[in-house]
């Protein structure tokens, strides 16, 4: 039986589980990728990223600036991650680096959803939260290759566990990661910051017991301003460098690489109630291994 989300929750318990469940973790992507981490030629996905940033920083002559190709690569890692590919050169091989961190970050999205799990029904509650994440094979083919969109999970799981135990600082943090490395989760996480503030200034009135837990003190603002700020330097970055502004929906009508046959269907897409239940199904056990 599940216990009481409130029952029984110790930090050092805590502490011990989440790294019970991130050591496990790693042993699910050890066996998933263990083809790609016995042989330096195979990947789980495609290390464009990593072949450019990380390679061109260990041998400038690999990638002479100012081709197109070269400089449209520059543009669209986020800051954030092209940090970490910088890091990444002080020692350590481009590909080695990539499955490395692919690893840490599927690991950090299992102890997130242990954390939910956990605050939602107790200890066992957070081992069944991991034990679905591990099932879901939708996880491993997101993070795979350590691509901006790798992480998006983590940081996703990160703002949401932080909400759910009413830990601000770690709210912050994800999402100025979220701005910095995946812009578009920001765009999610900002809002619900927003929305849940807008409840607190109507809801809150009538009901005094209910308040918002981020953001609700001037330094959360601060956070959340500077996220967007860093968000909307980032997109106009795009068109400083001669490469946007990013398309809209407008320009997107009639031209096929946004239609069915292009890499993404966006245009032309479904009906509203596909996209908000049947497409997030498809992707996940058994639905997407069926495909």
């Amino acid at each position: 039986m599940i216990s009481s989300p409130q029952a029984n929750i110790r930090l050092p318990h805590v502490l011990r589980d989440s790294a019970i469940v991130a050591l496990l973790s790693l042993g699910v992507y050890v066996v998933a990728h263990w083809q790609a981490l016995n042989s330096y030629f195979v990947v789980a996905n495609d290390v464009r990223q990593q072949l450019f940033w990380m390679q061109a920083w260990c041998d400038p002559a690999l990638f002479p600036p100012g081709g197109l190709l070269t400089d449209y690569s520059r543009q669209y890692v986020p800051w954030g991650v092209q940090g970490l590919f910088w890091l990444g050169t002080r020692g350590m091989d481009p590909l080695w680096f990539s499955k490395i961190l692919t690893g840490l970050l599927y690991a950090a999205t299992g102890v997130g959803m242990y954390l939910l799990g956990r605050r939602a029904g107790g200890r066992a509650g957070g081992f069944a939260c991991a034990a679905v994440f591990w099932c879901m094979p939708f996880f491993l083919y997101r993070i795979s290759g350590a691509l901006s969109r790798g992480f998006g999970p983590p940081l996703l799981v990160m703002f949401w566990a932080g909400w759910a135990w009413r830990n601000t600082r770690v709210m912050a943090v994800s999402l100025l990661l979220q701005a910095l490395c995946i812009p578009y989760i920001f765009l999610l996480c900002g809002l619900a910051s927003g929305v849940a503030w807008l409840g607190s200034m109507t809801l809150g009135r009538t009901r005094r017991a209910w308040r918002a837990v981020f953001p609700a003190k001037i330094w959360h603002f601060v956070v959340l301003g500077l996220s967007a700020v860093l968000v909307l330097l980032f997109r106009n970055s795009y068109s400083q460098a001669g490469f946007g502004p990013l398309v809209d929906r407008a320009a997107m009508a009639g031209r096929p690489e946004f239609g069915p046959l292009g890499r993404y269907a966006v245009t032309d897409a479904p009906s509203l109630l596909f996209e908000l239940v049947a497409r997030p199904l498809e992707r996940l056990a058994p639905f997407h291994e069926n495909k």
